[in-house]
């Protein structure tokens, strides 16, 4: 029996017995996580953002905006909300409570609206309970417009939660006047001759002429509420410096045909004849006949039917002088009428007649 080094077989059996421990023992493994708390912590934060998210579409939705005052909850608050608005000249909150808006929103501005009703106030507002919540119903109310009393009836339907009238204005189609084609303007606001429908908040309304020849007699229109019928006829009238330039024009005209050698100037409305011989071109002369009066206090009007011509009686004597070198000539005459066209109203035509 060989004798080994105890040394050495020590040593093998201890590097033996290493050997057998690392190939029996398994390696130590990282600890892992646990997987359900983690899936339920996602699940409970999914949930959370789901019912922020509803939450903040009831906050902020259409319609459903919890922290905003709320709309008018009977028929009759939602037309005294109407009515308060217009009397302050808050034309974007009057809108608020209409479930129709304009299609042209020139004339429903807060600047516009707010000048119409300081010349012309809302005022002295009673609105009366129909009484049912049934929609849609008519609510009644009394106001005064300029001082001149107001019966007044609106349609207000219910929409979700809230009362609205059906229409919190009126539509006028001025096809019909702007179609003379004189430019017109409405509260010093010009009218778009392309576009001859306009929208209207209760109220009093002047039309005014641009075309400086012309006015209207009465210019003035009011619309009592959003569902009434304003009867009114605006027509045309020559305006006080359409007159005086028509004055003017016509004596520019009637100097430059008492200049004219011709017996019987065209467009003049005066002439002479001749049973013996012929005038001397040169000689003639027409002046003013005794008694004439002064043409600048014509009162002209304008013609029927007509935007562009104006028309005056007259009664103006002229007298005619001429000769031929064998005979004088001497005659009256006389101008009994005055016609103008103004179609260029800095280029006005004069023309006078018998």
């Amino acid at each position: 029996m060989v004798n080994e080094p105890v040394g050495k077989r020590a040593a093998a059996t201890r590097a033996g017995d290493y050997q057998d421990l690392d190939a029996k023992s398994p390696r130590p493994s990282r600890a892992r996580r646990p997987i359900v708390p983690v899936v339920l912590i996602a699940l409970i934060a999914l949930v959370i953002l789901a019912a922020l998210g509803y939450g903040g579409y009831r906050l902020f939705g259409p319609g459903s905006d919890s922290s905003a005052p709320a709309g008018p909850s009977t028929p009759a608050a939602a037309v005294q909300a109407y009515l308060d608005a217009l009397a302050q000249g808050d034309a974007t909150t009057a809108l608020q409570y209409s479930a129709t808006q304009p299609t042209d929103p020139t004339f429903t501005t807060n600047t516009f609206l707010t000048a119409a009703i300081t010349a012309n106030p809302l005022a002295d507002i009673q609105v009366t309970d129909p009484g049912t919540s049934t929609s849609p119903v008519d609510v009644n109310a009394t106001y005064t417009l300029g001082g001149t009393p107001v019966d007044a009836h609106f349609r207000v339907q219910k929409h979700d939660r809230t009362w609205l009238l059906d229409g919190g204005f009126l539509s006028l189609n001025l096809s019909q006047l702007l179609g003379k084609g004189v430019p017109l303007a409405l509260n010093d606001v010009a009218l778009d001759q392309a576009s001859p429908k306009i929208d209207l908040f209760p109220g009093v309304y002047t039309f005014s002429s641009l075309n400086p020849m012309l006015t209207f007699p009465t210019p003035d229109i009011t619309i009592a509420f959003p569902e009434s019928a304003p009867t009114f006829t605006l027509s045309f009238a020559l305006s006080p410096d359409g007159v005086s330039r028509l004055q003017a024009a016509a004596k520019t005209a009637l100097d430059a045909c008492l200049t004219r050698q011709e017996l019987a100037p065209a467009g003049c409305g005066f002439g002479f004849a001749s049973a013996t011989g012929t005038p001397d071109p040169a000689t003639i002369t027409w002046t003013l006949g005794e008694g004439a009066p002064d043409i600048t206090t014509l009162a002209p009007t304008l013609e029927a039917n007509s935007t562009t011509q104006a028309y005056a009686q007259i009664a103006i004597p002229v007298h005619f002088h001429a000769s031929n070198g064998a005979h004088i000539y001497n005659g009256d005459s006389s101008i009994s009428a005055a016609k103008a066209d103004f179609t260029d109203p800095d280029q006005i035509i004069v023309t006078f007649g018998q």
